[in-house]
């Protein structure tokens, strides 16, 4: 097994861009190979989901807050509007 390595300050594009195994991967490989590969093609080409949203920006508030002013929270455009909001116009 590699010794562990600490890196300091890296950014967070490059951290997004590693592969590791994560918890509900290491589940679906526990399952199987093939449930595993599944897994990993269908996260691919998800789209993020309103709570999956949510989740990532609550991430970024608590774990990375240095971040947090790079995120915008808008709200979901009116399914009978052109997506136009009165809440949603910038400021």
């Amino acid at each position: 097994m590699p010794d562990a390595t600490v890196i300091y300050d890296l950014p967070i594009g490059e951290y997004h861009r590693l592969e590791r195994l994560s918890p509900s991967g290491m589940a679906a490989l526990l399952r199987s190979p093939a449930h595993y590969q599944a897994s990993r093609e269908a996260w691919a080409g998800r789209e993020k989901s309103r709570a999956l949203r949510i989740g990532s920006a609550v991430h970024t508030l608590v774990l990375e807050p240095e971040l947090a002013a790079t995120h915008i929270l808008c709200p979901e455009p009116k399914p009978d509007a052109d997506g136009r909001t009165k809440e949603g116009r910038p400021i």
